[in-house]
């Protein structure tokens, strides 16, 4: 992390502090150091950490993704297979409707024909 504080100091991560220097005209005189030496590398390797953290984060969100993609393969699976037992539940109700109408329309008349004998 690149940080800029009141009075004049430059921190850069790790540790590294340097004091400017106001009154300096070139980037060497500002930081009394040679800038492509000291902070190049360390902006360098701050970009490098981004960049291995950055891809870390992309492989992390291409698996999240992929197992996404396989939860809701498997939801549409089970969802079908709940639909499948809807239908059957369906079909063996009407056919379950339709025998006990049958029975009952045969224990009706049986009972009918009992009371007209009597």
């Amino acid at each position: 992390m690149l940080l800029i504080e009141c009075g004049c100091r430059l921190k850069i991560g790790n540790g590294i502090q340097y004091v400017l220097n106001g009154k300096g005209t070139t980037p060497a005189e500002i930081m009394g150091i040679d800038h492509k030496i000291m902070l190049k590398p360390a902006l360098i390797s701050f970009a490098d950490e981004i960049k291995k953290v950055s891809m870390e984060k992309r492989e992390e969100c291409t698996s999240t993704r992929q197992k996404s993609d396989q939860n809701a393969a498997r939801l549409e699976h089970k969802k079908n297979q709940l639909e499948a037992v809807q239908l059957r539940i369906d079909e063996v109700s009407v056919l379950l409707y339709g025998y006990v109408c049958h029975v009952v329309s045969d224990v009706i008349s049986f009972h009918l024909a009992y009371v007209i004998v009597d």
